[in-house]
């Protein structure tokens, strides 16, 4: 058990692979050979622990998988319970759709790891090898059913605080005496980050690049060749992606922004984002020099120039 905690721990990319084939389900309920994109790692480890016996490591490796899949969910499903035990204890799991609804509601780091976890608390999933894949499969259909069914729900009331808030900025504007108890605080937080869209996430950043004292300006949002704005101050130039984004941001927007800063021949290359960015993402903003923003840094950034 100690050699599959420490692979869980040292192979990120391999791990992520694995748990994208079991949100499908079909590589489990079929028995096929796991994908090139693991076999290489997932074999090693299966050599070690088969090592010393008569086992074939070819008939090994499906149990191998699966020990990892069993042993990395119950501890995201362990550590989802204890982040949020007020949820947990009060949810009725036997309304899936009004516990989704509460669920979009919780704050979490990582989107895909806690959206999986509450997928197997909602139905009470117990991940052990008597895990029926089939089952499993049918269970994961309709949960993503349900779970689209609330995105498109919340997004269409998010689109409508939205309308709300224009309209209340716009009908502030009219006045030309506000009385001092009827002043509004328009300084935006993380929250009001997340209501905006992609254009409205992108001149806000480039307002905020503004105050702090940049010359900006938001390149042709049909043809922006991975930049969005171009920031510049003392001679040095800034690409900056902005993702505005309820998921995890992939290395492909990383990609993205190191090719823009290329193209327009550019001294930096930044991503902004309301949200986190995946493991490999920063791997590769390591190797190609790109600045990554997360919403931790943002949220500093907002404060520090109350904006």
């Amino acid at each position: 058990m100690l050699f599959i905690k420490n692979f869980i721990k040292y192979n990120h990319s391999a791990i992520e692979q694995l748990i994208s084939d079991f949100t499908k389900a079909e590589r489990f309920s079929t028995g096929d050979s796991i994908d090139a994109a693991i076999a290489a790692p997932i074999k090693m480890l299966t050599k070690v622990l088969v090592e010393g016996t008569d086992f074939d490591p070819a008939f090994a490796e499906p149990v191998v998988c699966k020990t990892i899949l069993i042993t990395l969910l119950n501890e995201w499903l362990t550590d989802f319970k204890k982040a949020n035990k007020k949820f947990c204890n009060s949810a009725d799991i036997g309304d899936k759709y009004a516990c989704i609804q509460s669920f979009e509601n919780l704050n979490y780091k990582n989107y895909t790891r806690s959206k999986l976890s509450f997928f197997i608390f909602l139905y009470d999933i117990k991940p052990d090898f008597d895990i029926d894949f089939s089952s499993l499969c049918a269970m994961k259909k309709e949960f993503d059913a349900l779970y689209r069914s609330v995105l498109a729900e919340n997004s269409t009331q998010r689109k409508d605080r939205l309308e709300k808030a224009k309209y209340d900025d716009f009908k502030d504007t009219l006045s030309t005496y506000v009385e001092p108890e009827r002043i509004i605080d328009t300084r935006r937080t993380i929250d009001d980050i997340d209501l905006m869209d992609g254009a409205e996430f992108e001149q806000y950043i480039a307002t905020l690049f503004t105050k702090m004292e940049y010359t900006t300006e938001v390149t042709q949002q049909s043809n922006d060749q991975g930049i969005d704005i171009i920031a510049r101050k003392s001679g040095t130039s800034i690409g900056i992606q902005a993702k505005r984004y309820s998921g995890t941001v992939s290395n492909k927007t990383v990609q993205e922004a190191a090719s823009g800063k290329a193209f327009y021949r550019l001294d930096k290359a930044m991503v902004i984002t309301n949200s986190e960015f995946t493991p490999a993402a920063k791997t590769l903003a390591q190797a190609t020099n790109v600045v990554l923003w997360d919403r931790t840094i943002l949220k500093e950034k907002v404060r520090q120039y109350q904006f």
